[in-house]
């Protein structure tokens, strides 16, 4: 999970998880600290290859969650710009889910999934 919150003239994105075998996926960096109209990559790793669909997932201020994307194969790409930011998420492999974050100028909570199927 990530968590994004307004500070000082910063968005303030932080990733969490649970315990290392507890999770399905590892988010990196935990945290990260971003000025407004700044970028930022975010990285998921997949734990377990029986959930190959992978995810990111936004939640804004007012709690409302939205699908970023969900990406299966390697090389696989999306664009997304939302008010607040514009994103690009990639498939870099079979275990890694890319998200550049970039014109951020809203918190957020930004959280990545696993699935079997999309």
């Amino acid at each position: 999970m990530a968590s994004l919150s307004l500070l000082w003239g910063w968005v303030l994105m932080a990733a969490l998880s649970t315990g290392a075998n507890a999770s399905l996926v590892e988010q990196r960096p935990r945290w990260a600290l971003v000025r407004r109209g700044q970028a930022e990559t975010l990285s998921c790793f997949l734990r377990d290859a029986q959930y190959p669909y992978m995810s990111w997932y936004q939640q804004d201020l007012q709690g409302q969650l939205q699908v970023l994307a969900s990406l299966r194969f390697s090389g696989d790409k999306e664009v997304i710009s939302l008010p607040g930011a514009d994103y690009q998420v990639t498939r870099v492999d079979d275990t890694e889910l890319r998200l550049q974050v970039a014109n951020v100028t809203q918190g957020r909570t930004l959280y990545c999934t696993a699935a079997k199927t999309q």
